[in-house]
Order: structure tokens, then sequence, then C-alpha cells
């Protein structure tokens, strides 16, 4: 497969230099060693005889350093044999590059390489490099390291390796925390087969290990691995596509898809990681479908992501295995468009557009549509009512999936009144939606069956009157939590404050709904500045806030109302996993579960007060409860159901305090719902 740069390059670059050490990914197990020692490098010649009796010399006070045994790694897969330490360890579960290290613990640190000795033998195919002079290939890769520091220290210099063309440098640098960096590098090419060996040490320790990494790197043997088949059969498999790029977490591309084609992006993704990946087609007629493939060419979920006529999102996916992936555009019918895909570390994406488009009024963009019309998610819709008759619209729904339900006025003292039928006709609410003189919403109405369902939007009064409609599939269609509670507001001066703590970019929802005595505000409020960051006081009724932390932190939801008005009300709070709410006696929470199987809230309590937990789940899940302290000590824990049953527990506070509740799936399915009551 060819793509623009080198996939020998790009693949170290990903995976070790932006990070300035190799993300830890886990040991595997040493091979039994074999101990040999490093060939020399020259062969030795015999001495010449004396011509006279040599004069005694003062014998040393330190013996030169002894070279170490070494073990040796070989591998047909790899195509290589090298010699390391037989104190060290290896870790060889990642199909592109190989890992050796002094312990264990150096492999798993935080930044591999500034602790302790480790190194990374990068190997694939010499016509990768563009060149086969080694000095210039070693060159050329140097400035891609953008390590910070001092740079080459002295020349890339010529060597040769077991007969083979190398180049040796050495770099000085410095990790992402301050450490003074030392840096081997060793690169090898024999006819078709290159190797890149990086020997990373702490600076104040390399006199340890140069020596020793030198010593490695000259008995690297290269020879042409058993896998270069199946590497060719993985193209085939991917139907002879050629990436169009290699991704890096954080990328966004626009791109263009040609008629009947398939587009393939190429990334590298580490066993455990959690990522994002979202394809958006910019016309409205392009319908896309998305793919996740491991480098065989096999798709690593259950089907191809096409649940929309527009934006595709796969959210939360993690990574199975350490290896390369390819994510794969292609077109439902045949038919062409552009495009933009956004590669991302879960709850990183950019999200200030959609959000813009979240706030949901009056649109320029809106389409205009007659009564009787179908309509597709995520779409703005302009329409009318002659107020004697309903308006309707359809929508494809799926089962067990939420829906939510926009409908503002665009005509002055125009009431809308708001209703949602099943594919039977029979209304899902207790009565149409009319809560105020403005906007109208149906928020997270679970739809029971696969079918055709319908918007019905009518006149108060029988006027008639213009609006704009808008339906989405609603965030607890995610995975997420979704948290039911109210309150009353007794007092002109009382404010209710609901807290959460979540990271940068996370979206979370509020949706305020009064009555009809309390015209409610709600705020947003930065609780580690006690600044008020949003407000929203749109209407006489519905309030909702979509909201994207600006920074990791402590927020607040507060509500209060307009100029002292008192009243009831209930409050709805939406997050996915990464959003940590605090709850409180009385509330319902409505949860289900993605990839993490994990969901943690806080609570707390006065001395003497005793809180009750209880989840229950419909689906094939196995839930556990444990009630934490933030020193990760378990207070009290529920396992005593089997799938699909029950968990209660109780704790009595001893002293005031703040804890954590934790729900995970047992069975770590990666899908299931649960309903959490606090009591």
């Amino acid at each position: 497969m060819k793509i623009d740069r080198s996939r020998l390059l790009i693949s170290f670059i990903a995976v070790l230099i932006f990070t300035l050490a190799l993300a830890a990914c886990g040991g595997g197990e040493e091979p039994t060693p074999t101990p040999e020692p490093p060939p020399p490098t020259a062969e030795p010649t015999e001495a010449p005889p004396p011509t006279e009796e040599p004069e005694p010399t003062e014998v040393p006070t330190e013996e030169p350093a002894p070279a170490p045994d070494f073990q040796e790694f070989s591998s047909d897969e790899a195509g290589l044999t090298m010699g390391y330490p037989t104190d060290w360890v290896s870790d060889t579960s990642m199909s592109d590059f190989l890992v050796f290290a002094s312990s264990q613990e150096a492999i798993e640190a935080e930044e591999p390489g500034a602790t302790d000795g480790v190194v990374l033998l990068l190997h694939g195919t010499a016509a990768d490099f563009g060149t086969d002079d080694p000095v210039e290939a070693l060159e050329a890769f140097i400035p891609e390291m953008d390590l910070e520091g001092e740079g080459v220290r002295g020349e890339v210099t010529e060597t040769t390796i077991n007969g083979n063309p190398g180049a040796i440098a050495i770099v000085d640098g410095e990790s992402e925390s301050g450490v003074p960096l030392t840096a081997y590098l060793t690169l090898v090419i024999d006819g078709d087969w290159a190797a890149i060996f990086v020997g990373t040490t702490p600076t104040d320790m390399e006199a340890k290990y140069l020596d020793t990494f030198a010593a490695m790197a000259n008995t690297l043997e290269l020879r042409e691995p058993i896998m270069a088949e199946g590497m060719a059969e993985t193209d085939v498999t991917l139907g002879d596509l050629e990436a169009k790029d290699f991704l890096l977490y954080g990328d966004v591309m626009n791109a263009n898809l040609d008629k009947d084609g398939s587009d393939a992006w190429e990334f590298i993704g580490l066993e455990g990681e959690v990522i994002d990946i979202v394809v958006e087609p910019t016309g409205d007629n392009f319908d896309i479908i998305v793919d996740l493939r491991d480098d065989t060419g096999t798709s690593v979920l259950d089907a191809p992501v096409d649940v929309t006529f527009g934006k595709e999102e796969l959210i939360a996916f993690e990574i199975p295995a350490n290896g390369t992936y390819f994510i794969v555009v292609e077109s439902y019918d045949g038919t062409t468009g552009e495009y933009t895909l956004t590669l991302a570390e879960s709850g990183k994406l950019p999200v200030a557009e959609e959000i813009e488009e979240e706030d949901f009024s009056a649109s320029s963009d809106a389409i205009t549509i007659a009564p009787g019309s179908a309509i597709e998610y995520s779409t703005y819709y302009a329409s009318s009512t002659a107020g004697d008759e309903a308006a309707t619209f359809t929508f494809i729904g799926k089962a067990g999936e939420f829906a939510d339900v926009s409908v503002a006025p665009v005509t002055e003292e125009f009431d809308v009144v708001v209703d949602l039928l099943a594919p039977s006709g029979s209304s899902l609410l207790d009565a149409p939606v009319d809560n105020s003189y403005d906007a109208e919403y149906i928020r997270i109405l679970r739809m029971p069956e696969d079918g055709e369902y319908t918007v019905v939007v009518s006149s108060y009064d029988g006027t008639a009157g213009d609006f704009e409609l808008l339906v989405e599939e609603s965030y607890l269609s995610k995975p997420a939590s979704f948290i039911f509670a109210s309150g009353s507001i007794d007092d002109a001066e009382e404010t209710h404050d609901f807290p959460f703590y979540t990271f940068a970019d996370e979206l979370v929802v509020v949706q305020v709904d009064p009555d009809i005595d309390l015209d409610a505000v709600v705020q947003v409020w930065n609780d580690d500045t006690e600044e008020m960051i949003q407000e929203e006081d749109a209407s006489t009724g519905f309030e909702e806030i979509i909201f994207v932390a600006p920074e990791d932190g402590n927020y607040s939801f507060r509500v209060l109302g307009y100029e002292g008005a008192t009243g009831t009300y209930d409050i709805n709070l939406i997050g996915s996993e990464f959003v940590y709410f605090e709850l409180a006696v009385g509330d319902l929470v409505n949860g289900r579960f993605g990839d993490n199987n994990l969901f943690e809230y806080y609570i707390g309590g006065s001395a003497g007060d005793t809180v009750s937990f209880t989840a229950k789940t419909d689906d094939d899940i196995d839930l556990v409860l444990k009630l934490v302290d933030f020193d990760d000590n378990v207070l009290v824990e529920a396992d005593a159901g089997f799938t699909g049953e029950q968990e209660t527990m109780s704790y009595t506070f001893t002293e005031d305090d703040l804890f954590i509740l934790q729900i995970s799936n047992f069975t770590e399915t990666g899908s299931g719902e649960f309903v959490l009551s606090v009591d």
C-alpha cells in the first residue's frame, strides 16, 4: 500500500516521537534466553612479535566494562534478529515495532525512556525512505522526531552492521516533562528491508546505556518477513484501496468521494485507547457509510455505521488491540460528494459548530416543506398550518432509541401545540405539549418499535401560522446518563445548584421545564473560578442549555426565578460516561452503557444520613454497584444478582462527606441500559 509519506517513518512518529517516548502498551513475554555476545565489528589480527623487551607499564586502576550477556530475539514475521541483555524484557505485541527495556516498569512508565533505558525497533521496507543511502535517510528522519533540545550531537556517521550499510547518530533532547534525554539512533538497510533502532535514556544515565545500545544495534540482521505476502493480501481485502493519508488524533480532513468509490484513512491505535470518529457529508443527498477495519481488512465493528442520512458517528470506541487501523468511507447508493472526517481521542471532538446548530431558533437554512412530508433527523424544516387542521410530518424511528422534537413559531401571536404519534397512530405523550407561547419541546422520548413516527403540529386557538421543525436523535441514544430531578423555588432569592465535573470539550445538557407560575432562568457556573459563563432565559417555559466545557474542571447548572419568580420545575441533566454529576435523594437516573462500561457519580451526605441505591435493568447485563471514597477504598458494594437482575445497597454517613458511586457492567458488553433510583 503506497501512501504520500513513508509508512515506516509515520508509524514511528505517530506512536513514539510525538509523545517523545513510546506510549505504554503493556509487556510481552520474554523469549527463552539464548546467550550470545555481540559479534566483533572487525576481525582481530595477529600481533607482530616484539622487537625488544617492552617496558613495564602501570596497571590500570579500573577494568573496562564487560560486554553484556545477550539473549537473541528472532522473528520471522518481523524479518530480523537482534541480541539484547539477558536481564532485559521485551514487548512484541505491536505488529509494526518492537520494544526492549531494562525492566517492565521502564516500558509501562508514563514517559518510557525518561526513567531508564528503553529501545524501540521499527522494521519495514527500504523503499519507504526514498533513498538507499542510510546517512541521508537518517538525516531526513531526525527532524521528524521534533525532540526539544540540542539536536544531533556531532554529525550522522556512516557505519557497517553485519555487512550492511548503516548510519548512527546521537541526539540530545528532552521529554514532555522536561527530563533531558539522550537518544542513540541506528538505521540499517539490507537490500529491500530496513530497520530503525532508537535507544532512549535519561541523559544522566547515558554512560550506563549508550554502550549497550551500540552493542545491541551491532547485532541487527535483516531478512524478508514471512508476512510480506500477507501484507499484500491486506490491500486486496481492503478492496485495493490506497490510504488517502495517515491520520493522527485531532486531525480534521476534508475530502471528496468519487462515484462508486471508497476512501480509506490509516491510523495507529493502541489497545485500550478510546476514540471518536465523525464523518459528515456536506451535501443534503449524500448518504455515507463508515467502517473501521484492522490491518487484515477485517471490520472491528458489529456492522458499518449507517444511522442517519447525514452525519455518522462512532463515539467512545475502545481500540481492541495494538495495530494499524483503517477508517473506510463509502457511499450508500453510489452518489458522490464532499465530506469531513474527524478522528479524535474520545471526548475531544471539536463541537463548537454543532452546538450552534443545537441552539434551536428560526433558521435561514430551513428547508420549506408541505404538511404531510417525510423528514430526516438533524435537518431544519419550515412549514405552516392553516389553523383549522393540524400539520403532520413523518420520520423513521428505531425501537429503544430516543427522539427530540423542537417546534418554534415564526408568526407572531402563533401558539403551537405539538404531539408525537407511534406507528400505530396512538400518542406517545400523556397530552400534547403546550407549555408556553414560544417554542415547544419534546425531549428524550423513547420509541417503542421500529417504524414510521408522526409529528403533529397544531394551533392552540385555531389561528394559522408558520413554524420551524427539528427532529433529532436524542443524546441518550448514545452512551450517556440522563438524570430526572425536580425542585421548588419558594423564595425570591432562592437558587438551586446542580454540580458536575467534566473534561474539556465534553458535551453536557440541562433542560428545565417549569410550572406555569415560574419563569425559570438557567445558568452555567465555573465552580473553580466562581464565574458565570452562560445564561439562558429564552422563554417563559422550557429552557435548555447545551454546554461544552472549555477545560477540565468543576461546574454547576444553576436554576433561579426571573425577577424573583417562584414555583416548581422538573430538570433533566444529560452527559456522557465522562461527565460526573452529583446525585441527591429523590433523583432517578437512566443510563446507557458504552465501551467504557462504567458510570461514576458524586453523592454527598451529612453524619447520620442513610442513602439507598437500587439499580434495575431489562437487558442482558450484570450490574455492579460500589460506593468508594476518593482514595478508591470501597465503603459498600452490591453484586448479588445475576444477569438482568437488580442490585440494592445502602450506606449511613458517619460524618459530612462526599463519595463516588460507581455503576458498572460486569459482563463488559459495551451496551445495555439501567435505571437507578436514589432514596
